[in-house]
């Protein structure tokens, strides 16, 4: 399967992408999470404040940030990356 852009990406012109993207990342003080799609959230949720400190874990923030997105993440893989250490290596339980 071959991922394609919409058509309405597919011009000469930057003028319509812009206009889409202006519109996806507008702030909207009327909506809960301040803009009119969530996924305009992705990149800069930070429910913790500690987001500088864990730039390099994953967190449940990343988490919630990937739901944004629509992208549906199996119980598993939400353990092996919140259980996973700096070094790579999986926690273990004693």
């Amino acid at each position: 399967m071959t991922w394609r852009l919409p058509p309405v990406l597919q011009t000469q012109s930057d003028t319509q992408a812009l206009a889409l993207l202006r519109a996806y990342y507008r702030r909207d003080s009327d909506r809960p999470l301040g803009v009119a799609y969530t996924g305009a959230r992705f990149d800069d949720w930070d429910s913790t404040g500690t987001r500088t400190d864990d730039v390099d874990r994953f967190t449940a923030d990343d988490l919630v940030a990937l739901r944004f997105l629509s992208i549906k993440v199996t119980a598993e893989t939400v353990g092996a990356l919140l259980l996973q250490t700096s070094s790579g290596r999986y926690c273990t339980r004693s």
